[in-house]
């Protein structure tokens, strides 16, 4: 509970601080990049899916762009696109997944981030009208 309270409180704190200024923080936005555990949620990556490979560096993401409160990341090949788009002040998400390679997949949902014992986050799905969830 500590754990998860810290997560809220650390990300709470980084975005107000972003927020204030009218921008969201790259910080922050890196951050959860670089933790977010993809083996926690439905996503594209789950077919392919490999033994200790939690994060999307780890399957190949690498081109990172940032506008305000949005990330766009992209796989070396470009054949997959990562949207992450921060929701609020706490720890919400809207996370957008689609192939760029001819294929049909695209989908996005929100989700709330909550730090595990190994300081990946976990995606948690909830419900945001910002962040309508759609499959194709």
């Amino acid at each position: 509970m500590k754990k998860i309270l810290y997560v809220i409180l650390t990300l709470s704190f980084s975005l107000t601080n972003a927020y204030a200024d009218g921008s969201a923080s790259k910080l922050v936005l890196q951050q959860i990049i670089d933790k977010l555990d993809m083996t926690s949620f439905r996503n594209s990556i789950g077919p392919r899916r490999e033994e200790g490979k939690y994060t999307l560096k780890e399957y190949g993401a690498s081109k990172i762009s940032f506008n305000g409160k949005i990330a766009v990341v992209h796989t070396q090949d470009d054949s997959w696109q990562y949207t992450i788009t921060l929701l609020d002040e706490e720890s919400k998400i809207c996370f957008e997944d689609q192939a760029m390679n001819s294929g049909s997949y695209h989908s996005q949902n929100a989700y709330i981030l909550i730090e595990d014992k190994s300081g990946f986050f976990k995606a948690s799905p909830i419900e945001d009208t910002e962040c309508p969830a759609f499959a194709k």
